[in-house]
């Protein structure tokens, strides 16, 4: 069979290992790996197999015994991707080595003051926006927009990692450009972290040079353009959703399937208030636990708040159809009742989650293995 298996960057206190399988990613254990590696090369013999040998040889063989799918993939979240094109596939990507130069540390030495200088300067600076110029700036905004994916290519590139595809989708509310970096779960986590960021990077730059050349020509839109992509920038940098900011916080703190981390966590704390005891309060140190904490506690309240606004904004948008019927509003009304129906249902499965969560630990408590 063929496979994949490497140890994983995941800072958790035991061992991970992960296992690449019928294109699929599993977090499996020790025991796993041990079971692998001895019969690599050998026949199994049956008979000879202990009782826990068994069990994993029966689970392995069912693909059954994995602690945790890999279900998230370094594109966008596809329960929430209600629409995906793929333009660009793996052999065309690979050439975007060329710009591997702007991760040199002597580029950085320019780079960084240049993005401080334009980022400082932009947000200062008056702005005239004005909306005869809508087109042009959308215009003028795709090269940032396609130079951010391009980011994600030349970083995993530069470290061996050629993405599988590139290509345009809607995310929640928005169409977005996305790349397939999936296989850089492979990577130690230093160099995710930098697959992570190089993106927003990389858009800098290029808001960078908008401002450069308003300097001298004095055209309003490109700063109106370069504070656009900046705002984007910050935008990408938000944890909740998955953009950048998600993969960022995912990596640095080691951490897999972040977002399903907040059953876990909800349930950490009620275990704490009530002195229970869990096996799953040793996976990570106290720090890294409260972090998680944190996050699952503001993720909740940003999904609600979210889920809020997109009501209300669907709620006004009906009332504004029955007074003023239009099909441009009828289009985008449904899609914001679309998308709140979306985010009610993430809030569901989360509750879910942490209801079953409680259902499960309450068995193992009664049965003593808790």
């Amino acid at each position: 069979m063929k496979y994949e298996i490497q140890e994983m960057d995941s800072k958790a206190s035991k061992k991970k290992w992960l296992l690449c399988l019928h294109n699929k990613k599993y977090v499996v254990n020790q025991d796993v790996y041990n079971f692998i590696m001895l019969h690599e090369n050998t026949a199994i013999n049956h008979q000879a197999l202990t009782e826990k040998e068994q069990i994993v040889y029966q689970l392995l063989e069912n693909v059954g015994f994995f602690e945790d799918e890999i279900k998230e993939t370094k594109n966008k979240d596809r329960a929430r991707l209600i629409f995906k094109k793929v333009l660009f596939k793996q052999n065309s990507l690979k050439h975007l080595h060329i710009f591997k130069f702007l991760f040199s540390k002597s580029f950085l030495t320019i780079a960084i003051p240049f993005i401080i200088f334009g980022v400082s300067y932009t947000m200062f600076e008056n702005k005239q926006f004005e909306s005869s110029s809508f087109w042009l700036t959308l215009a003028l905004l795709m090269p940032c927009t396609i130079f951010h994916e391009i980011g994600h290519i030349s970083a995993s590139v530069k470290y061996g990692i050629v993405p599988k595809g590139a290509g345009v989708g809607i995310y929640f509310t928005s169409p977005i450009m996305f790349v397939d970096v999936d296989d850089t779960w492979k990577l130690p986590q230093k160099q995710r972290v930098v697959v992570d960021v190089s993106g927003i990077y990389f858009q800098l730059i290029a808001a960078g040079v908008y401002v450069l050349i308003y300097l001298f020509s004095h055209q309003v839109i490109l700063l109106n353009v370069a504070y656009v992509v900046m705002i984007s920038a910050v935008f990408n940098l938000n944890p909740f959703l998955k953009y950048d900011g998600y993969w960022v916080l995912s990596d640095i703190l080691g951490v897999y399937n972040l977002n399903r981390r907040v059953s876990d966590s909800v349930r950490l704390l009620v275990y704490k208030l009530f002195g229970i005891k869990h096996n799953m309060l040793l996976e990570f140190n106290n720090t890294k636990t409260h972090i998680i904490g944190l996050y699952s506690i503001f993720s909740t309240a940003f999904y609600a708040y979210f889920s809020w606004v997109l009501i209300r904004k669907s709620v006004t948008g009906i009332h504004e159809i029955f007074n003023n019927f239009s099909m441009y509003k009828l289009l985008i009304n449904g899609l914001f009742l679309f998308f709140a129906v979306t985010s009610i249902i993430s809030l569901f499965k989360m509750f879910k989650d942490i209801i079953v969560g409680f259902y499960h630990d309450s068995k193992k408590i009664k049965h003593g293995s808790v």
